[in-house]
């Protein structure tokens, strides 16, 4: 009879989280958005100098350091300082000054653009080496700002805001060097560069901040795959009279990072990536080690392998075996296989299976040294994926590829990558083939505490509605696109909070777009193209002044949902001067004005 180990609770501690969709959010009977005529006020504003856009150097060619060029926004919208009747805007001009822009939503009109004084001005703002990064601002409230160079070098300023002065006194500065994953005081060198990629306000005196690189991967950590990968470094600071950094920790990530994020208690980093985390450095802990308190490695007690739609799964039992000593049952994400009354594997599987369509049998082996029964389990998967994991909380089994064990999972690396932006693509319905998985890492235990596996899924977008909150996601469900908050850490699945009609099957069908965006509320979402147009698709409202009925049916359309283009070309006869870039670099949707931008121009859109 085997013996089963117990399982590591280091190891097992790793809860699923579903991704589901609140189907009382959904709208089944949703027909289509009607071309609306309605003229939409448009209001612009030409910038004293046009907008700082750097571009990647002709050695930055990996996905991995483009995708960092990509994450970074030449404007950045100020939660801390907008509101109701406000939108407050920051940038790097062309002359390296940080500007402020303000738009007064009750007088329909942008502010001059006020230079803000910077005290000392910003360190080595110029991209002097073919490795530098773009300038990154992140905002951690409203007295403090982070500001990165793209040299490796960190600056946080307190903000002081006089009428329409403003100056930022910079009381602190770090750099992040080469062979260290610390950062140490002063700015005087360049370091490794960076950028910010999410930062969190835990209390009035302390930050959690999180910085993004690409590093060079050595052969033996290769594996076969990318020679880049990226560096998560995780910064907690501690502002009083002076700042300090009381905790540093670094994570490697091989696979294809989309962002990083941080829980709204800061005590826990959210990263969506296409491989697990390590964390490589500690500087107040050990770093513990995946074997901790595991017995003494044994045979495997069962062998997985997989392709494409199939998972096969291979237990050799040690004696002849009857078939109707096994059982074993299937649901849609739960799998149960028992050898009388011992559980040789049980638990909630990495994806979802099709129960009806799942086979299992059994047969006699005779090896010439003994006889024994050989349990063959085949599994075919709901959705044409990669597996990461078989049962992720079972330690006891084995996955092999060509009969052979793997550590380092090569089906995984087959899977196309995701590109640079996920806005950029440019098949309708395209075989989602990405292999995304968001992780919780916890402060305390270092490792992974939670997953949701994104590979089923086409990301449609990431955005950052409200202050010193986490990053929301929207991926498309069916035809929908479907908006999930990941501020609800306590819960077993993302909570689902806003549903954009149509919106998954509209963005898929539009080749030329660059960005994808919706209101914080839900009442209106965007695409918009690289230059020109803007799609502006609005909730589905009530029709009071006249009765329409649907066409083909007859029956009457109490709600009508309206899509509006908007072609800055047609409203301004100089975005279309040869003398003027017409690319679109920016774009932010509030409750009331959708923003479009180029380097030379800010345009408010009144929707609503």
């Amino acid at each position: 009879m085997m013996e089963v180990d117990e399982p590591s609770t280091e190891q097992n501690d790793v809860q699923q989280i579903r991704i589901r969709p609140n189907r009382i959010l959904l709208n089944p009977n949703f027909d289509k958005y009607i071309l609306s005529t309605q003229h939409i006020p448009l209001f612009k504003k030409i910038f004293d100098q046009k907008v700082q856009v750097d571009e990647p150097s002709n050695a930055q060619w990996s996905r991995h350091e483009l995708k960092l060029f990509n994450l970074i926004n030449p404007l950045v919208l100020d939660l801390y300082h907008s509101g109701s009747s406000i939108s407050s805007f920051i940038f790097l001009n062309n002359d390296k000054n940080v500007v402020r822009l303000c738009y007064n939503y009750d007088n329909l009109t942008f502010n001059e653009c006020q230079s803000i004084t910077l005290n000392p001005p910003l360190i080595n703002p110029e991209k002097t080496s073919e490795n530098s990064l773009p300038v990154s601002f992140l905002i951690g409230s409203e007295k403090f700002i982070f500001v990165c160079n793209g040299h490796g070098n960190l600056s946080l300023y307190k903000l002081d805001i006089n009428g329409l002065t403003e100056e930022w006194t910079m009381i602190a500065g770090f750099t992040l060097k080469e062979d260290s994953y610390e950062l140490q005081e002063g700015c005087n060198d360049t370091g490794v560069p960076f950028i910010l990629g999410d930062v969190r306000k835990v209390n009035d005196t302390r930050f959690e901040l999180a910085l993004l690189s690409v590093y060079k991967q050595s052969e033996e950590h290769r594996k076969g795959g990318s020679v880049f990968a990226n560096a998560i470094y995780w910064i907690s600071l501690e502002i009083l009279d002076t700042c300090k950094v009381v905790h540093s920790r670094c994570y490697h990530t091989a696979g294809n990072l989309e962002f990083v994020t941080f829980s709204t208690a800061g005590d826990e980093i959210i990263i969506l990536t296409a491989k697990e985390p390590q964390i490589v450095f500690d500087s107040n802990n050990e770093i513990k080690s995946k074997d901790v308190n595991v017995k003494e490695k044994s045979a495997p007690i069962y062998t997985w392998s997989q392709s494409h739609d199939e998972i096969t799964i291979t237990f050799n039992l040690n004696a002849l075996t009857a078939k109707d000593d096994i059982k074993v049952t299937f649901q849609i994400n739960h799998i149960s296989v028992a050898n009388k009354d011992l559980k040789l594997l049980e638990g909630n599987l990495f994806g979802e299976i099709v129960p009806d369509e799942c086979t299992w049998t059994i047969q006699k082996i005779n090896d010439n040294t003994a006889i024994h029964s050989l349990l063959e389990i085949t599994l075919h998967k709901k959705v044409p994926t990669a597996w990461l994991h078989l049962v992720p909380t079972d330690q006891h089994g084995e996955e092999t590829i060509n009969g052979e064990a793997v550590d380092v999972k090569p089906l995984h690396d087959q899977v196309a990558p995701t590109s640079v932006n996920p806005d950029q693509l440019e098949e309708v319905d395209e075989d989602n083939d990405e292999v995304n998985f968001l992780f919780w890492i916890n402060d305390m235990k270092q490792g992974v505490v939670r997953m949701a596996n994104l590979s089923f899924h086409k990301l449609i977008f990431v955005q950052q509605f409200h202050p010193n909150k986490p990053l929301d996601i929207c991926i498309r469900e069916d035809v929908d696109g479907v908006v999930y908050s990941l501020d609800n850490t306590n819960e077993s699945k993302l909570e689902h909070y806003l549903t954009l009609d149509a919106f998954g099957y509209i963005q898929a069908g539009k080749s030329s777009r660059r960005f994808s965006t919706c209101a914080p509320d839900g009442s209106y979402s965007a695409i918009v193209d690289g230059r020109n147009h803007a799609y502006i698709y609005l909730k589905a409202s009530t029709v009071s002044d006249t009765e329409l009925r649907n066409t083909k049916t007859r029956k009457a359309v109490p709600t009508i949902a309206r899509q509006q283009v908007v072609s800055l070309a047609s409203f301004d006869p100089e975005y279309s001067s040869s003398l003027r870039n017409s690319n679109i670099i920016f774009t932010a949707a509030r409750e009331k004005v959708f923003f479009l931008a180029t380097n030379w121009a800010i345009y408010a859109c009144h929707v609503n």
